[in-house]
């Protein structure tokens, strides 16, 4: 009986080590969300609203909190909708570009979480010159670039 206690002590000790390291791992996710209804599937075509369109690109809320802010940028920059931020933004030289941001904002759970994220403007310079036409997204990241620093100063 007392050589199967010690052989027992061990074998539980590292099944509770193992439940331990299982439930605290890292779940974040570092590749992009992928859109499960895109312009021109057959699903979005049948699409009769706006709105129907607007709900069917959030992002799950199990997923959204473990996208890596990196992943998170990159789900943004694919977002479906995105190009309404520079369609309402078509505003004249010289006004910013606030209220295209503002609308993808209102709507758009991604966009709302990165705004809220600690390191949004640190992955952003990771992207190099805002700028510069060759970075993905061009305009569209500079809108993003620039509304994300003001919300986040203002909320400083």
């Amino acid at each position: 009986m007392l050589k199967n206690k010690r052989f027992l002590y061990p074998v539980l000790f590292l099944c509770m080590i193992a439940g331990v390291l299982f439930f605290t791992r890292d779940k974040t996710i570092h590749t992009p969300y992928e859109y499960p209804v895109r312009p021109g599937s057959a699903q979005w075509q049948k699409f009769e609203s706006r709105s129907e369109m607007v709900d069917a690109c959030q992002i799950p809320q199990d997923i959204l909190d473990n996208l890596s802010t990196q992943a998170l940028l990159e789900t943004i920059l694919d977002y479906p909708l995105l190009s309404d931020m520079t369609t309402v933004s078509h505003a004249p030289e010289g006004q910013d570009d606030e209220a295209g941001f503002r609308h993808i904002a209102g709507s758009f759970n991604g966009l709302q979480e990165f705004m809220s994220r600690t390191d949004a403007l640190s992955t952003l310079n990771q992207y190099g010159d805002f700028d510069d036409s060759e970075v993905r997204g061009g305009s569209i990241y500079r809108i993003i670039y620039q509304n994300t620093q003001r919300c986040q100063s203002n909320s400083q």
